[in-house]
């Protein structure tokens, strides 16, 4: 990691995403992935019953 060069730390960080990305890889979990498919643009829109009913009735006419 070449940002180590400069800053020390940084290597722990560079090792605690490695360990992260073991870690998902043994469990076969992703928290990251779950995480993300919560947030709500990640989520399929809404649908209606009725309002699709009345916007394909209304078109018929």
């Amino acid at each position: 990691m070449l940002t180590s060069t400069t800053v020390p730390r940084a290597k722990w960080l560079a090792a605690a995403i490695g360990g992260g990305l073991t870690f998902a890889a043994l469990s076969n979990t992703c928290a990251m992935g779950m995480a993300l498919s919560k947030l709500p643009y990640n989520r399929g829109p809404k649908c209606d019953m009725a309002a699709v009913l009345s916007a394909l009735a209304s078109d018929r006419s």
